[in-house]
């Protein structure tokens, strides 16, 4: 299955289409369920992960050195738990795309292979179709409230800031 989803990153797609792919890999005929979890993903495909107390990261990818070696990821145990899960779900975006290099993650870094990892892991976690219909029960005259903006991050696990921003700058469905 992860050979699948790294060959199909090698085609340059944008990191919301790897997300979508890797989900339908991933849950193959099943029922995608949300709350998901990416911390069952990264062991479901054998990458074993740490919690540690980083000062400047959120997380870091070791990738495998060799053929006998594994790959480890880690995360910032001093995090809210909404950003630990995304934590789980960018570092397994550096799993699939990046095992050419070890990526130590900071915080609010813009580089163009972090801010790749950081669309993946909000697609993988408010994945799209998902996101807009969860967005829909919430509207009222096409726009959603903040109390509406608590309950859609809450269905996802996500912090209410990222889900905001979804809503604001994907949707545009946030009254200014």
């Amino acid at each position: 299955m992860i050979d699948n989803v790294a060959d199909y990153a090698k085609q340059g797609v944008p990191p919301e289409s790897l997300a979508q792919f890797f989900l339908k890999e991933y849950f193959a005929k099943k029922t995608i369920e949300f709350l998901l979890n990416p911390f069952q993903m990264l062991t479901d495909i054998e990458i074993p992960f740490i919690f540690r107390p980083f000062n400047k990261y959120e997380g870091i990818y070791i990738p495998t050195a060799d053929e006998e070696d594994i790959p480890v990821v880690g995360i910032n145990l001093k995090r809210p738990i909404h950003r630990q899960r995304f934590t789980a779900a960018y570092e397994l975006c550096h799993h699939i795309k990046d095992t050419h290099a070890g990526c130590m993650c900071l915080s609010n870094s813009q580089s163009i292979t972090e801010r790749y990892a950081e669309d993946f892991a909000a697609e993988l976690l408010m994945s799209s179709i998902e996101f807009k219909y969860q967005v829909s029960l919430y509207e009222k005259d096409g726009y959603i409230d903040f109390e509406g903006v608590l309950k859609v991050a809450d269905y996802f696990g996500v912090s209410f800031k990222s889900c905001i921003n979804k809503i604001a700058y994907r949707l545009h469905k946030i009254k200014a």
